[in-house]
């Protein structure tokens, strides 16, 4: 199982199939998904895009709303509402800097993995596990002009 596989079957084991938590077992199947992979897969292309982000804390279901996201040379934003998501991507690994209008509301880093137009990372600390999916249709211009 590749890199993205494991962090999807993590996420969607975890939350959507309603099954019980082990931040434990999860966080070993993403490192051992990570350490097995020897492809990246490739991300969507830069540009904005409409979109969805799903968050799943617990052993709660995720829960999903419309997002506007775009990716520009490595770095990916998530808006949702005056929440932004502001995302560093390494090879293998992501800075997340979450900000709430001009406050500073969390920074941490963490494994994640592409599968298709979907992005996949998790808060092992916290057990927050996060899907950005990046849709076809483009976001507003107003979102290029703020996410720069």
């Amino acid at each position: 199982m590749g890199t993205d596989g494991a962090i999807r079957a993590a996420f969607n084991t975890r939350k959507v199939a309603g099954m019980v938590h082990s931040p434990k077992v999860a966080g070993v199947v993403v490192v051992l998904g990570l350490a097995a992979c020897s492809v990246v897969p490739k991300s969507p292309t830069d540009g904005l895009y409409g979109g969805e982000l799903c968050v799943a804390t617990g052993t709660s279901p995720a829960k999903c709303g419309a997002a506007d996201v775009s990716l520009f040379s490595g770095r990916a934003k998530v808006r949702v509402s005056d929440f932004v998501y502001d995302l560093l991507l390494h090879r293998g690994e992501l800075d997340l800097m979450l900000v709430h209008g001009t406050t500073l509301v969390d920074i941490f880093s963490a494994p994640y993995a592409w599968s298709g137009n979907f992005l996949f990372f998790a808060d092992r600390e916290r057990q927050v596990d996060y899907r950005v999916r990046f849709a076809d249709a483009p976001a507003s211009a107003a979102v290029l002009k703020e996410s720069r």
